[in-house]
């Protein structure tokens, strides 16, 4: 709701709010840090960076344990200036690459994302891709993707459930592509 009402409606308009969207899910998922920030927009890696210390300094949590940041391969210093030079720094650079465009589906720009979440070491997972979707899906050229309502990504609670509504065990796991399909076929 914080993200909504305080990054994400004000800024609709931005073919970048997806950035934000991945510092929101990926780097941060804590308020009073993403409030500090204020909307992240254009990149700007020494604000971010200034904002991380001062809540180091208050003795705040930056970012939400849930989402463990590890160090980042071949960056010296500390979790959030390798996340920053490792992935965040990439994605800004090739946001004319990433960002949505008009008739884009959901599955196409989450293809683009995971290049950067899953093929980057520990960046992410299709989880986080698939928080980023769902949080950008309202907003510009992806609220009219063809795959809007049949498009999502496979994650514990959706797999689980899959498995329990099909009459499999709950820990059942799926093939690649396998999840989808069952998902399509059972819409």
């Amino acid at each position: 709701t914080w993200l909504r009402d305080c990054w994400y409606q004000p800024n609709a308009a931005d073919v970048d709010l997806w950035f934000a969207a991945v510092i929101a899910r990926r780097a941060l998922n804590e308020v009073p840090s993403m409030a500090l920030l204020c909307f992240p927009v254009p990149w700007d890696k020494l604000r971010f960076l200034a904002m991380v210390a001062m809540q180091q300094a208050a003795g705040l949590r930056v970012s939400n344990p849930a989402y463990v940041i590890p160090p980042m391969p071949g960056i010296p210093g500390d979790k959030m200036t390798g996340l920053a030079a490792y992935l965040l720094d990439p994605m800004w650079t090739d946001r004319a690459k990433i960002r949505p465009k008009a008739g884009n589906t959901l599955e196409a720009f989450a293809q683009r994302l995971s290049d950067y979440l899953l093929k980057r070491r520990e960046c992410g997972n299709q989880f986080l891709v698939g928080q980023v979707i769902a949080d950008c899906k309202y907003y510009g050229d992806l609220t009219a993707a063809p795959d809007w309502v049949s498009w999502a990504v496979p994650g514990p609670g959706s797999s689980k459930g899959l498995n329990i509504i099909s009459g499999r065990p709950a820990a059942t796991s799926y093939k690649p592509g396998q999840w989808h399909a069952e998902m399509t076929a059972l819409r």
